[in-house]
């Protein structure tokens, strides 16, 4: 029978992982037969599992967990039988600055791919309109502010808005959004359909001029795309358009 156990060698049933962050668990008593290696690990597409060493009987798996939830892994032999089972949680981190959620990564780099909007600039905007996910409307699953039209979906919230370098706080509905990856989607279908950003569009191979044709259009703000431009460079977001 194999046992999974941590780097102590003590037999462990369940273990928790922060999201997107490894851990090195053990597969103890595996076994190399003529049909390849005796067990091997079968695991839910929201884990990525790969073998890190190998010593004596035991065989160490490194585990990267980037989306929260429960999970189980399955030991199985070369004929099929299960061996053993360990409960895997991931913890969902909280919101916090300079944390980029892996499902925020998949979604800007989607988004550029169907969009083409620049993957730095997505980020850049996701960092200043939610406060790095901390300050969304809601319920919204809307970090860009993107407001709601029609019968749409909704939430109400604050926001800050400019007119002639006034600043003041008004009460705006918010578009509701299933899930984050839709309101990536939504962000990207707006900037490469509406007119009012054809301009950005096109400078979409520079990435410090598509802020700048952000500015007053995209938000009021007037030192919008240099914000922007400061978010790109502080954390290196360019090297996410390469994707």
């Amino acid at each position: 029978m194999a046992n999974f156990v941590n780097q102590k060698g003590d037999r462990i049933n369940s273990i928790t992982i922060p999201n997107s962050q490894d851990v090195r668990i053990g597969l103890w008593g595996f076994k190399e037969s003529k049909d390849g290696p005796d067990l091997k690990i079968l695991t839910s597409p929201y884990l990525q599992v790969s073998v890190a060493e190998e010593k004596g009987d035991t065989r160490f798996y490194r585990i990267y967990g980037y989306h929260p939830g429960n999970w189980q892994l399955d030991a199985i032999d070369h004929t099929g039988g299960t061996w053993d089972k360990l409960t895997v949680t991931v913890e969902e981190k909280r919101p916090q600055a300079g944390y980029i959620p892996h499902n925020v990564l998949t979604a800007a780099k989607a988004s550029k791919r169907k969009w083409g909007v620049p993957a730095s600039i997505v980020l850049a905007q996701w960092i200043l309109e939610s406060n790095w996910g901390q300050a969304m409307p809601k319920e919204s699953n809307n970090p860009f502010g993107i407001k709601a039209v029609g019968d749409q979906p909704r939430v109400s919230a604050q926001t800050e808005e400019e007119k002639d370098g006034v600043r003041y706080t008004i009460k705006s509905p918010f578009r509701k959004f299933e899930s984050i990856s839709d309101a990536f989607n939504e962000h990207g279908k707006l900037l490469a359909t509406q007119g009012q950003y054809a301009r950005a569009m096109k400078l979409a191979g520079d990435p410090d001029a598509f802020a700048d044709a952000l500015t007053g259009i995209y938000a009021t703000a007037s030192n919008y795309g240099t914000v922007l431009k400061g978010l790109m460079k502080r954390y290196n977001l360019r090297e996410h358009d390469a994707d």
